[in-house]
């Protein structure tokens, strides 16, 4: 649901989802397991968050996301909520997961992200010229900063719980090459192991 002024752009969304009945195979106990890498995933084997197999019952989701830009200054966030439904012999334990994350990203040269309503989201940042090549003489640049957090901890299930820094530098030097580096710092608690980890990621992607 969108609403655009001159200055100010702002975006709302919901999502929500419920299985009355969790998948299973023959001759064995509906279940499910949640897990996730770090934003940063490239080149790990093993999701720092796992709860393992969980038999359930039922089990649910609900989103919320929310964007604002005015001018030159982007913000993003959203929020999600699962709740699940453990099977403990012939009773049930409600388990809530969750997960959120908010970011920042401010256009410093070029023309700033605008809202795509054919595909419901923000575009890559534009030239305000008819530039296809170092627009303004350096190419279009951007630089964002992000936290995140996910839990993957409730009663009696412990599948660890995360919190992660980034910041990131984009740069645009023709509109079909995009150079970024982003450094992020996370910390894992509880779950199988607790971890901190630091990450430097650079890429180079082209748009056909």
């Amino acid at each position: 649901m969108p609403i655009r002024t001159k200055d100010l752009f702002f975006h709302v969304g919901f999502s929500g989802e419920w299985a009355f009945k969790v998948a299973h195979g023959h001759g064995q106990e509906p279940s499910a397991t949640f897990s996730d890498y770090p934003e940063m995933n490239v080149g790990l084997t093993s999701k720092y968050l796992n709860t393992g197999k969980v038999d359930l019952r039922s089990v649910g989701a609900f989103g919320l996301e929310a964007a604002a830009a005015w001018k030159r200054l982007l913000f993003q966030g959203e929020a999600y909520e699962i709740v699940a439904n453990k099977a403990i012999e012939n009773t049930t334990q409600k388990l809530h997961f969750s997960g959120w994350y908010a970011q920042a990203s401010y256009t410093l040269v070029g023309k700033p992200r605008s809202w795509k309503s054919r595909t419901a989201a923000f575009s890559s940042p534009t030239c305000a010229k008819n530039q296809n090549y170092l627009c303004n003489g350096t190419g279009l640049i951007e630089a964002s900063a992000r936290y995140s957090e996910a839990n993957l901890r409730s009663a009696s299930v412990d599948g660890g719980q995360q919190k992660a820094w980034s910041a990131n530098l984009n740069w645009w030097p023709m509109d079909i090459l995009k150079i970024a580096l982003q450094y992020e710092y996370g910390t894992i608690k509880g779950g199988r192991i607790p971890e901190n980890f630091h990450a430097v990621l650079s890429m180079v992607q082209i748009k056909f």
